[in-house]
């Protein structure tokens, strides 16, 4: 009782000085001792077979000891969201299995050179399936002229609900450090629905209906509703990410991009197809981080005109909007880059070439980003850097 009434006698600005430095303090020892060092969410686009850059992020974080207490993913990201959340230690383990599972070795005949080697395999992927991941339909869907009952999809995905199921353990979600997010969109009133470990008991459905990307796949039922891909209404929900951590200290969110940012001019139809896919979801990042940012303005804001001096006068509507924008952010990225090879949907090619191309670029890519972030003192929160 006495330690309570003396915390509440101690004004809130003082307190929340005083556990800054102590953060500050651990921060610079896990630094100097090269311990694991956690941030609060890891966020992983969807984006198909280049998911499989995701997988080499990891393996390049894990490497180094980063961790996170939030992974959250959408489509694929889901997927490997789920793996890294429910494994544990062996995220990367069960990461690789799954991704080497997927591969298909027909779409990657030994004698093809590329860029046909990538057409073949985007082009048997369309048209065959991947025996991994989703066997054809679209034969049945077009005998009955696109107006049969239950067509919902052109491709069924029973064989990526069996490999997701050896991969995910889904029984370890609700008690694993890292809470898992996955997010999917509502077919019938397009609202974006985000499932939290914490809150939901997760399952295959869960996992599944995040990756139902129409009309590819048919919707997913959980509790009475049908869902898609989230990837439709956004591939990034940053803005709810940011809402599900604890407001306070600065928390430290790292966003895993599929889509790439820069391009060269297009020299073909193909290029411009490419190009306009990435675009169209790049945009809708540009979009989340501007709220971001305003969202960033109006908590510093409201925390000026709160403090001393301020000229706000108390009042309940103030205080709801202070503690809607009560985070602060720092986001970092890891971005993938458009490659030279790169052909017509890419997100298509499951070819065991292509994947493994995409797992090394993204491990590379994540320790240059770990490199520059050691060297800027971005291992540890913001205020606490020159304390280094």
């Amino acid at each position: 009782m006495a330690y309570i009434s003396l915390s509440r006698a101690i004004p809130p600005s003082v307190r929340r000085n005083a556990f800054n430095l102590a953060r500050c303090w651990v921060s610079v020892a896990q630094l100097k001792k090269k311990a694991p060092v956690v941030w609060d969410a890891l966020m992983l686009q969807g984006g198909g077979a280049l998911g499989a850059y995701e997988w080499g992020v990891w393996e390049a974080l894990e490497s180094r000891g980063m961790d996170y207490s939030l992974v959250t993913g959408v489509s694929i990201g889901a997927i490997n969201a789920a793996i890294i959340s429910s494994r544990g230690k062996e995220a990367t383990t069960y990461l690789g299995r799954f991704w080497e599972s997927a591969a298909d070795p027909l779409a990657d005949l030994p004698f093809m050179t590329d860029p046909f080697r990538q057409h073949y395999a985007v082009l048997k992927s369309m048209v065959a399936g991947n025996p991994s991941m989703f066997l054809p339909g679209w034969w049945k869907t077009a005998a009955q002229g696109f107006h049969g009952p239950g067509t919902l999809g052109l491709y069924d995905p029973a064989p990526l609900r069996k490999l997701i199921l050896k991969a995910v353990d889904f029984a370890a979600l609700s008690r694993s450090p890292r809470k898992l997010i996955v997010s999917a969109v509502d077919v019938t009133n397009g609202r974006l629905t985000h499932f939290d470990s914490r809150k939901t008991t997760l399952s295959i459905d869960h996992v599944m209906a995040s990756g139902a990307l129409p009309p590819a796949f048919p919707p997913v039922l959980i509790d009475g509703r049908w869902y898609w891909d989230g990837g439709i209404v956004s591939n990034t929900p940053l803005r709810h990410i940011i809402e599900s951590l604890s407001p306070g200290d600065p928390k430290r969110i790292l966003l895993i991009e599929l889509f790439p940012r820069e391009h060269r001019l297009p020299r073909n139809i193909e290029e411009v197809f490419n190009i306009l896919k990435d675009l169209s979801y790049m945009n809708r990042v540009e979009l989340t981080n501007e709220r971001h940012r305003q969202a960033e303005a109006m908590r510093v804001l409201l925390e000026r005109a709160r403090g001393n001096g301020g000229r706000l006068a108390p009042s309940p509507e103030i205080d709801r909007l202070a503690e809607q924008y009560a985070h602060s952010v720092e986001l970092f990225t890891i971005s993938h880059s458009a490659h030279a090879e790169d052909q017509g949907m890419r997100d298509a090619d499951f070819s065991p070439r292509s994947l493994r191309r995409r797992r090394e670029e993204g491990r590379h890519a994540a320790l240059e980003a770990m490199n520059r972030w050691e060297k800027e003192k971005s291992w540890v929160p913001f205020s606490c850097r020159s304390a280094q």
